[in-house]
């Protein structure tokens, strides 16, 4: 014996209005790319059959409005006259900002150990973490060297595979350690080599991750690396650098000197001139400086290289200069 059984539902029958709309709602999305108002009198004829096509229409517009009140954004493209519904489901995924995923990128090649990073390793990870799909394309075709074959040579410094890719527009890979045992790697188009005060020596170049120019003091690069592509974009030397030499601090009033060097120290004078104007004749040295106690410096240190100087004011000056440091040491 069977039971009928209970299920305390009593659903009620749909009106004309809601079966019409749920109908119209399904066509919609049967066909994503939109239907046609003929397309939809065709499927719905129960529902679209009035003989004034404009009545019809504007019930339409009337049911595809109500679907949006309903939470089913419905609109009319007017380009192609045709009626879409959009209905998306809504899914967790992660979400990365293009910084983000440029981290990501350079924190898996981080942990690659050194001598397995092949370009075609690191040309994965920036295609799929950095969106750069045309960075490297010729290295899938047969090529087989690391990074590490392409550090310069034993014979070859820092310095001269700097100037090596300025000239030849090879972009590198350096290891960077301004802080003592946290070194960075950066990726850089090598732009100008900059010297300041006659001792710091900078390289200004592109950082091709960070989109920016920067400066990188010399000393601090451990590494380098030439990469197997060329630069981003055409860089120009900054303006904004002044190579300042040690006699052009503006200390003192711009003094005119004239000396004589030995012929067998002219390299060495010349060396320590290097970034100033100046005007020769054979030994014969004149030019414009503005610190004088730089210039001091040099002639307490090679002063036997000169064979004469002038003005005599100047000799009359480095003898109290002298004399003020004798004076020190006697205090001392």
């Amino acid at each position: 014996m069977t039971e009928d059984i209970e299920l305390g539902i009593d659903p009620y029958p749909l009106n004309e209005t809601e079966s019409r709309l749920i109908t119209l709602l399904f066509n919609l999305l049967k066909y994503p790319s939109g239907l046609t108002y003929d397309s939809i009198r065709l499927y719905m004829k129960e529902h679209y059959n009035n003989d004034k096509i404009d009545s019809d229409q504007k019930k339409l517009h009337r049911d595809m409005e109500e679907l949006g009140k309903l939470g089913f954004p419905a609109y009319v493209r007017k380009e192609d006259n045709t009626y879409h519904v959009k209905f998306q489901i809504n899914e967790t995924k992660f979400k990365f900002s293009k910084e983000e995923l440029q981290v990501i990128s350079q924190s898996l090649i981080h942990q690659i150990p050194e001598d397995k990073i092949t370009p075609d390793v690191y040309s994965l990870a920036q295609k799929i973490f950095g969106s750069e799909w045309n960075l490297y394309p010729e290295w899938n075709r047969n090529f087989t060297r690391t990074h590490k074959d392409l550090e310069q040579n034993d014979s070859e410094t820092i310095i001269e595979t700097l100037l090596f890719c300025i000239k030849n527009k090879i972009p590198v890979r350096i290891s960077y350690e301004r802080r003592i045992g946290l070194p960075e790697t950066k990726d850089l188009d090598v732009v100008q080599l900059i010297k300041k005060n006659s001792n710091d020596f900078y390289l200004y170049a592109y950082d091709r991750n960070k989109k920016d120019y920067r400066n990188y003091l010399i000393p601090c690069i451990q590494k380098i690396y030439k990469l197997e592509s060329s630069f981003i974009k055409d860089h120009k030397p900054s303006q904004s650098f002044e190579n300042l030499h040690p006699l052009m601090i503006p200390k003192n009033l711009d003094k005119r000197i004239e000396v004589s060097i030995q012929i067998n120290h002219m390299d060495n004078w010349e060396n320590f001139l290097s970034g100033l104007a100046y005007e020769k004749d054979n030994n014969n040295y004149a030019l414009t400086i503005r610190n004088l106690e730089a210039f001091y410096t040099y002639l307490l240190k090679h002063g036997s290289y000169f064979i004469s100087l002038q003005p005599s004011s100047i000799s009359k000056a480095y003898l109290e200069f002298l004399d003020k440091i004798e004076s020190s040491h006697a205090l001392a």
